[in-house]
């Protein structure tokens, strides 16, 4: 009886090692251990390139589908440009200071031409038999030299004045500022126009004069607001690197000394060709903008489009082609009719 004890381990052993390679072998698929003989037996099913809902043209009618052909259209990419609205203070205080120069130097400058005249009448009298004293002469000469020296003068303030607007605010804006009425400083110092100073991008083409480009406040909701070059800038942006200009714009409630811009203008050479979809006909599932675009007299497709760039009649894509008939009306329908459809082939899978 004690010879046999031993044998009843060694049995449970064996029946524990049989019924873990059975677990083995029927778990075989699950574990990865036969993948070659998976993949004979079930090869991989075709993905499906696009999905075609279909719809008679009587229930079209009756669930007011409707289309519409879309329209050809151009794009041209807007260069955004950040920036700042310029105290204008300085640059009119300044050309004040220039007018009121030129102004003393013609005054003197006329007072200069009547002391010439004096001079020579006192010379002349001199000369006929001594009419006049010598100290007389000696006086208007005097005189005469005195007010050509002040005219000099203020031409040199006059001229150094003019220099430092060039300098700090550019050629254009320079040569403005020497014009008595001129109408832009007038609407300068009367704050119906404002200064704006643009950034552009590094790179990019600067804009020829006169340009237009259009500015929006980013600290205050409103309008975009055209705004037209001046000229350059020759001071730079802290705030944002690369080549900066001066544009005029008129005065808003929005638009505020120290006020942060953006700015956007178009360049006619990058324009790009494709159509304007319109936003009747966008719909949105699963965080993405679609169209229903028509295939067939009762086929359908649904297709993303992309809603970043807008033109007139709705948002510019380039993978249509002018002439697609897109659904404006009933889309939210055949989105529901594809989904019942996917539903059911997950089912049936």
């Amino acid at each position: 009886m004690t010879a046999q004890r031993p044998l009843l381990p060694w049995l449970l052993s064996a029946i524990i090692v049989l019924l873990a390679a059975a677990l083995l072998y029927v778990a075989r698929d699950e574990l990865g251990f036969s993948a070659e003989e998976r993949n004979d037996r079930a090869p991989e099913r075709p993905a499906v390139a696009e999905l075609q809902v279909g719809i008679s043209e009587a229930a079209q009618q009756a669930a007011g589908i409707r289309t519409e052909s879309l329209a050809p259209a151009r794009f041209t990419p807007a260069v955004e440009a950040l920036g700042v609205v310029v105290n204008p203070a300085p640059l009119v205080e300044l050309r004040a200071r220039l007018l009121t120069v030129r102004a003393e130097a013609d005054a003197v400058r006329a007072a200069a031409r009547f002391s010439g005249q004096e001079r020579d009448r006192l010379q002349a009298l001199y000369d006929d038999d001594r009419n006049v004293s010598k100290r007389a002469v000696q006086s208007a000469d005097a005189a005469l030299r005195g007010e050509a020296a002040r005219v000099a003068a203020l031409e040199r303030n006059a001229t150094g004045l003019q220099e430092s607007l060039r300098a700090q605010w550019g050629d254009a804006i320079a040569r403005l500022a020497t014009e008595p009425r001129a109408p832009f400083f007038h609407e300068l110092s009367t704050q119906r126009a404002l200064l704006v100073q643009l950034t552009l991008p590094a790179g990019v083409e600067p804009p020829a004069a006169g340009t237009a480009v259009t500015v929006t406040s980013l600290s205050t909701p409103g309008p975009r607001r055209r705004a037209v070059l001046l000229s350059s800038a020759p001071f730079a942006d802290p705030v944002v690197l690369g080549p900066t200009f001066l544009f005029r714009v008129a005065a808003a409630p929005e638009l505020r000394v120290g006020n942060r811009v953006r700015g956007e203008f178009t360049r006619g050479g990058d324009a790009r060709e494709g159509v304007a979809v319109p936003p009747t006909a966008v719909l949105y599932h699963g965080g993405k903008a679609w169209v229903f675009v028509k295939t067939g007299a009762e086929a359908f497709a649904r297709r993303e489009i992309t809603t970043r760039e807008e033109v007139e009649g709705g948002w510019f894509n380039e993978r249509f082609a002018p002439g697609d008939a897109v659904v404006v009306s009933g889309a939210q329908l055949l989105l529901s009719e594809e989904l019942k459809y996917q539903i059911r082939n997950e089912n049936e899978d």
